[in-house]
């Protein structure tokens, strides 16, 4: 499948998820109590729905669901890179601009938490290095991603630099905390007061910018005609009545604060519609007759057949996050958990996991392998690639409780071996790699592999079926070594001799 996505794809999937939501009471009583969580009490406002949609639809929880509408509703059957694959991939972020390439049209974006970068080629243009973009991103094709629609544009240097500021405090003090929408919703309003007078004085700056060289307009004027009718009239009424250049005027409006950014800096405003939708319907106390008149003008917009579900299936179930499809879901699925527990998962502990699914998938050649198909031997096969004792131990520190969670919560059929820190598997694990990293040490080449076929002593057998000793084993482990272990290893003068052990536990179990 091509990898190619726009602003319209996502916005039309998140369209008909919330149409889902809404068409179930429970379900759309659920997406009214959230709303209290994400505001705080207040009503919702439009320059806040978007990011409230994205938040509700694929980070929140529902306890009715079992997991987000996205991740219970996402199909059983999902192609990579396709739209779903994608949308369940995106990730929030506290972004900024490090660097434009404007022949490109390419822009580079770091986070301010993860420290991750993407490529961007759908900014508004008239943006300079250093503005900050809180924004979900989802990927676009194989080497940039897109601002989904919840994106905001701020020209505020002094409140960059206190995020920043206050996101190093909080990672000081909570090194295992993670971000989400909701959570950078509450930081954000906590600052808004007191940057206020930093971010009004941006905006005469900028605005006095824009007017530069011309004497019909002056600040006061143009001020005058966005308190009287709006950003987009007044836009509308500059390029009418003058020749000077918008985006100038679009970056200006655009750190109002309460304006709608992602619309007003040109992005595609497909998304538009849809946030109106949410704010009058969350703003509303009726039975959503006014959400249902939205949608359908966004379906006549978005030239969607009218009461249809798009890319919804009328009959598609919740899956639950047991039966979410593959194994890129099971983190996923997890971290919503331990949010949920009030436990927080950190960014390294997360890409170890990744590492260790990222090992199932290729293991099975399967990036649909459900928890009961995951076998001890593959979690024991894939702590064997320790470098040393160190690395096995942070690798137990990080898996545990995840491991712990595929047996319990998933029937992964892992009671054997859980909990990797317990006595038997963690002294299991600790015998394994001192003995390997012994036997490296011999510096024996490994182009052979030899089953053991008796113990004492040590022996394997012949291409003639004739018993053979095997050398250079340390005694420390042979009491270790059970008949059908697998050597790896090369002849020598008759002998086998040993470069590396894979004991049974390590092996798939025969079909």
């Amino acid at each position: 499948m091509t990898l190619n996505h726009s602003i319209s794809d996502y916005t039309q999937l998140l369209t008909q998820l919330l149409k889902k939501v809404t068409a179930d009471p429970e379900l759309k009583a659920d997406l009214v109590a959230a709303q209290t969580t994400f505001t705080g009490g207040d009503a919702i406002e439009h320059s806040t729905a978007n990011s409230f949609n994205e938040w509700y639809l694929l980070e929140r929880s529902c306890p009715i669901l079992g997991a987000p509408p996205a991740v219970a509703w996402a199909p059983k059957n999902m192609v990579k890179d396709d739209i779903w694959h994608c949308l369940l991939d995106s990730f929030f972020g506290l972004f900024y601009i490090t660097s434009i390439d404007d022949e490109a049209d390419i822009a580079i974006l770091e986070c301010l938490w993860s420290a991750r970068q993407v490529r961007v080629n759908t900014l508004p243009s008239g943006l300079d290095e250093g503005t900050f973009i809180p924004a979900r991103v989802a990927q676009s094709d194989s080497e940039s991603h897109l601002l989904l629609p919840s994106a905001n544009f701020i020209v505020a240097p002094d409140l960059l630099e206190s995020i920043s500021h206050d996101l190093r405090e909080l990672r000081g003090t909570q090194p295992r905390a993670r971000l989400s929408q909701l959570e950078w919703h509450r930081l954000f309003s906590s600052q808004q007061q007191a940057l206020g007078d930093s971010v009004a004085q941006n905006f005469d700056d900028l605005l006095a910018s824009a007017l530069d060289g011309q004497e019909a307009l002056t600040v006061d004027s143009v001020k005058e005609m966005l308190a009287e009718i709006g950003v987009a009239d007044t836009l509308d009424k500059i390029a009418f009545d003058t020749d000077l250049e918008l985006e100038p005027f679009r970056l200006a409006f655009s750190s109002i604060e309460g304006s709608d950014q992602s619309s007003d800096n040109s992005l595609e405003s497909d998304g538009e519609g849809l946030a109106e939708a949410v704010a009058e319907f969350l703003a509303s106390d009726s039975s959503g007759a006014l959400l249902e008149d939205a949608f359908d003008k966004l379906e006549t917009d978005l030239e969607l057949e009218q009461g249809s579900t798009g890319l919804l299936s009328e009959d598609s179930e919740a899956t639950g996050v047991d039966e979410v499809p593959g194994v890129e879901m099971w983190l996923r699925s997890y971290l919503f958990d331990s949010q949920i527990a009030g436990t927080e998962v950190s960014s390294t502990a997360g890409s170890e996991i990744e590492s260790f699914l990222n090992y199932c998938a290729n293991a099975a050649d399967s990036e649909h392998l459900d928890p009961h198909q995951l076998m001890p031997s593959t979690v024991l096969a894939y702590m064997m690639g320790s470098t040393d004792l160190k690395d096995l131990q942070s690798k137990v520190g990080h898996l545990d409780d995840f491991v712990m969670w595929l047996a319990n919560e998933q029937d992964a059929p892992l009671q054997d071996i859980v909990p990797l820190s317990g006595t038997e598997t963690n002294s299991w694990l600790q015998d394994l790699i001192a003995c390997n990293s012994a036997l490296q040490s011999n510096g024996v080449d490994a182009n052979s592999l030899v089953d053991v076929s008796c113990v004492e002593p040590l022996q394997t057998l012949d291409d003639s079926g004739l018993p053979v000793a095997i050398n250079n084993f340390p005694g420390d482990y042979l009491g270790k070594v059970l008949v059908g272990d697998k050597l790896m290893g090369c002849w020598k003068d008759g002998e086998f001799a040993v470069a590396a052990w894979m004991p049974q536990r390590l092996l798939p179990a025969a079909k």
